[in-house]
């Protein structure tokens, strides 16, 4: 948090992707505090030099720049460990390549990652001895999932919504489900009869929706639609 609350007042007012990016590498080489700070540093920096001619990112372009981000986070530690930061990041970035390979948008992609990360998280306390015997994730991990969230926030805001349709079997409890969905979008609408549910969701996220759905219960079918004026 430290090393960020500095660099950030650095930030220039600018809709180009890649001149934020670059104005935040002097200002965290100097900010950078404390082993999970530098190694966030040294990922920023990585990633501002490869994004820093580009005014916007696709999804291509930003699953290469997370790769080679944490490549170089860890190549700046003498001694890298699994279960620290360095895991999350790499599980990041192979969860943003993951959907874009198979032909996923940027939210989507960012959004896998994200999940990705998150997992990887929970999974620290079981890497490390001494996170063990605490029963606790790894701080630093923790505090660069919390950051890809603010990351992702407004990309997700921004992004244009489609409509997903789904009918999903075994899946009992209807209200924690469409309080569950409405982190993925607007619009929630859960219709239960029996086993079955109809799941009606405008997202940006359309990928993520079905990987949420597919966790909760088994999806019989689903219709994926761009939005029309008339949509609920």
């Amino acid at each position: 948090v430290r090393t960020l609350q500095e660099a950030v007042q650095a930030l220039p007012e600018s809709d180009h992707l890649g001149e934020v990016l670059q104005a935040l590498i002097f200002p965290l080489l100097e900010a950078a505090q404390g082993n999970a700070g530098l190694i966030l540093s040294a990922y920023l920096i990585r990633l501002s030099k490869i994004l820093q001619n580009a005014p916007a990112a696709d999804t291509s372009l930003l699953a290469r720049a997370f790769t080679e981000a944490a490549q170089a986070a860890r190549k700046a530690i003498g001694n890298p460990r699994e279960g620290t930061i360095l895991t999350v990041m790499r599980a990041f970035a192979e969860g943003v390549v993951q959907e874009s390979q198979s032909g996923g948008d940027l939210p989507d992609a960012l959004l896998q990652g994200l999940e990705k990360a998150e997992e990887t998280l929970t999974h620290t306390r079981e890497m490390l001895d001494i996170l063990k015997e605490a029963d606790v994730v790894d701080a630093g991990g923790l505090g660069f999932v919390l950051f890809m969230r603010g990351f992702l926030r407004p990309i997700l805001e921004a992004a244009p919504k489609v409509e997903v349709q789904a009918v999903l079997e075994d899946h009992l409890d209807e209200e924690r489900l469409k309080k569950e969905l409405k982190v993925y979008g607007d619009s929630v609408v859960v219709i239960s009869a029996d086993s079955l549910v109809k799941v009606h969701i405008h997202t940006p996220t359309p990928h993520g929706v079905l990987r949420f759905l597919r966790r909760r219960g088994t999806l019989r079918s689903h219709q994926i639609q761009k939005l029309e004026a008339k949509s609920l």
